[in-house]
C-alpha cells in the first residue's frame, strides 16, 4: 500500500495545482480529485464546456 501511495503521489505531482483547485469543491477530497485527473488525463480541452465535463462525470 505504501509503494502504491508513493506511485500515485509521483504520478500526480505535475497536477498539484489542479488537485488543489479540485479539493476546493465541496464533497471532493484528494482521492476523488486524483481519480478525476486519472480519468481525464488532466486535459480539460477535450470538454467543450463545464457542462460537458459535468455531464461526463454524471453530475
Amino acid at each position: 500500500m505504501k509503494r502504491l501511495g508513493e506511485r500515485i503521489e509521483e504520478a500526480m505531482a505535475p497536477f498539484r495545482s489542479v488537485l488543489h483547485l479540485l479539493d476546493t469543491i465541496p464533497g471532493i477530497k484528494q482521492a476523488t480529485a486524483e481519480v478525476t485527473i486519472a480519468e481525464t488525463g488532466g486535459d480539460m480541452s477535450r470538454f467543450s464546456s463545464a457542462e460537458h465535463l459535468a455531464s461526463w462525470a454524471g453530475v
